[in-house]
């Protein structure tokens, strides 16, 4: 009798022990699930808006969209300044991690020139909008851009823009009037303002390209863009749209200027008309 008492008394303190340890393991997840609640519940509602803006500057970023630039006709509507399309490879510098391995990559692709890295890397100490993307070489061919589209996904912070660039029609026979656009540097922001050129190329350097380089340039447009690890733009979420530059109608004559450029054949020079 005195056994079986002993065995019922062992069995019904284990049970007790076995449902302790089922309690405090009880109390205890519960204690790691109200941790987790008051966690998620600090991170999602009390500071939703630091960690969403955090979330968005890293998901969203705000690329500046060059205007297009002025035309400029002669008396009668001929074109003596136009723009062109062309594609241009950009880099994100925010977007790369290693440098010197992109640019192992890339010159495994196309061939880019020393001093086309040296003008890149020139730019990139320039002041600019962070995520901004740089021009790393302009004008590619549709060869060069078709072999870096094959490659685009493994090389983060690269893209293929499309871009404008001048065109003079007549060349020669209206460079010392019409003047040229050339690539800008840090010594053309001195004197113009810097967040409207981000993103520009070229600005006007000598003659009417120069000297009306505020007609000609226009506004620049801004757009919020969607973008995923890769730096690459996935969607649209806002735009503004650039306003283009004001078209020149000048007093030049092309046909009698082309003419008279003709006439002076080697003997190129200043040519007066009565």
């Amino acid at each position: 009798m005195s056994s079986r008492h002993q065995a019922f008394r062992n069995y019904r303190e284990e049970k007790q022990l076995t449902q302790r340890r089922v309690i405090a393991a009880a109390i205890f997840v519960l204690f790691l699930a109200i941790v987790l609640m008051a966690r998620l519940f600090y991170l999602q509602v009390m500071n939703y808006e630091l960690y969403q803006t955090k979330a968005d500057e890293n998901r969203v970023m705000l690329v500046t969209d060059p205007p297009p630039r002025g035309l400029i006709y002669d008396r009668n509507g001929v074109v003596l300044a136009d723009n062109r399309p062309i594609h241009s490879l950009t880099v994100i510098p925010e977007r790369v991690a290693n440098f010197p391995e992109l640019k192992r990559e890339l010159s495994g692709i196309i061939d880019i020139s020393d001093s086309e890295w040296e003008d890149f890397d020139s730019r990139l100490k320039e002041y600019r909008r962070p995520y901004q993307s740089l021009t790393l070489k302009s004008q590619l061919t549709d060869e060069e851009w078709a072999k870096v589209s094959v490659d685009l996904y493994k090389l983060d912070g690269v893209q293929v823009e499309a871009q404008l660039t001048r065109y003079y029609p007549y060349g020669e026979a209206f460079a010392h009037a019409i003047g040229y656009v050339g690539r800008i540097t840090s010594k053309d922001l001195e004197r113009v303002d810097r967040l409207a050129y981000q993103g520009a190329l070229f600005i006007g350097k000598t003659g009417i390209e120069g000297f009306y380089e505020d007609t000609l340039f226009g506004e620049a447009g801004l757009s919020k863009v969607e973008v995923n690890a890769r730096g690459r733009i996935m969607s649209e979420l806002e735009k503004q749209n650039p306003t283009p530059g004001k078209d020149l109608h000048l007093y030049l004559d092309a046909r009698l200027q082309q003419y008279a450029y003709d006439l002076l054949g080697d003997y190129k020079g200043l040519s007066c008309c009565n």
